[in-house]
């Protein structure tokens, strides 16, 4: 916070793990520990002050400001309506993705100059091209809380791969709009949007399925995405298969490592790949604070805040839904429209 401006006033509605619980985990080496919710975030931001607290469920509140004593100083309401309007520079909207629709409605009612949202956007795509208009009616930057983007030794593994990949493999637990929103999302802030996709295997009824799938990127390589039913440990795994060597995201992205090309190594006239050591990094996944800490300086700026906008969560929406239509035609290949440009309030 540049001297002489006043804090930003920010509110969160609902004060679930995203919003408060999510306990923060040691880095290695002895580094700060990653913050891995947004109260938290708010928090240890010093360009920010907890205004407003929205959280019915009185024992969770309790819970929340236990947790961050800070958050004390906080008015606490029972329902997003009651917050009063144009009081807020940021409103924080972690409800549950059911509810989506009226709880931006709203939260946009509210007047914040950002509304922050629990990815994904909505439930479907109708509901996010709603959402979208009503965000630019109301000259509200919307984002929607993608938090590895932001994450500082995920955004270094990016760095590494040093360019597109022939292909990806990918593996995910956990639903589709869960960990799969997270892996889409990162293959098209990386590479760009994806042309087709293609289920593999049967549909689900399930509210939230598990579907494997290919992607074939508009660079023209493809992305196959494993899902993994009746595990009983996390996955959330990339692999970037180079013309040079190999990248992957291991352990919910936490474990990152790169592999580069060695002739010879295990048969003569043969080449395999060896890990670079000098890559290798096991920090827990944040990205929480470092979103923070940019949107604070954007607004006081005046300038555009980083994230996923409304654009892109949409294009991202569509993705999954068209894998969902794929699976219920029997693996029907699925052509997705070009990426529109942003909204004016974006």
């Amino acid at each position: 916070m540049s001297a002489g401006q006043p804090p930003l006033k920010v509110g969160i509605a609902g004060l679930g793990r995203a919003g408060a619980l999510a306990p923060a985990v040691p880095a290695p080496a002895g580094g700060e520990p990653v913050i891995r919710n947004h109260l938290a975030a708010v928090v240890s931001t010093p360009a920010y002050e907890i205004a407003a607290l929205v959280e019915p469920d009185r024992e969770r509140l309790n819970q929340a400001v236990g947790l961050y004593p800070a958050a004390g100083k906080a008015r606490a309401y029972d329902a997003l309506a009651d917050l009063p309007a144009g009081e807020l520079d940021v409103l924080i909207l972690c409800t549950p993705t059911d509810s989506r629709r009226q709880d931006v409605l709203t939260a946009l009612s509210r007047r914040p100059r950002l509304l922050v949202v629990e990815k994904p956007l909505a439930a479907d795509t109708d509901t996010g091209e709603a959402l979208l208009q009503a965000a630019a009616a109301a000259g509200c930057a919307l984002r929607i809380n993608f938090n590895r983007r932001f994450d500082g030794p995920i955004q270094r593994f990016w760095g590494a791969i040093g360019g597109a990949p022939n292909a990806a493999l990918c593996r995910y637990t956990t639903g589709l709009m869960n960990y799969g929103s997270h892996m889409v999302d990162l293959l098209t802030y990386w590479f760009g949007p994806v042309r087709a996709v293609q289920a593999i295997g049967a549909s689900s009824s399930d509210a939230d399925p598990l579907i494997s799938f290919s992607c074939q990127m508009d660079a023209g390589w493809p992305a196959h995405v494993l899902a993994l039913p009746g595990v009983a440990y996390d996955q959330f795994e990339m692999e970037f298969y180079l013309p040079d060597g190999c990248a992957r995201l291991v352990n919910n992205g936490v474990d990152k490592h790169y592999y580069r090309i060695s002739s010879d190594l295990y048969y003569p006239g043969y080449a395999h790949l060896s890990e670079a050591p000098e890559y290798r990094d096991a920090t827990p996944t944040g990205g929480f604070a470092e979103f923070h800490r940019l949107a604070a300086s954007a607004l006081h700026a005046s300038t555009d805040v980083p994230g996923c906008t409304g654009s892109e969560a949409l294009a991202n929406l569509r993705l999954l839904e068209a894998v969902r239509e794929s699976a219920a035609s029997g693996g029907r290949v699925v052509q997705l429209p070009a990426a529109a440009g942003p909204s004016s309030a974006e």
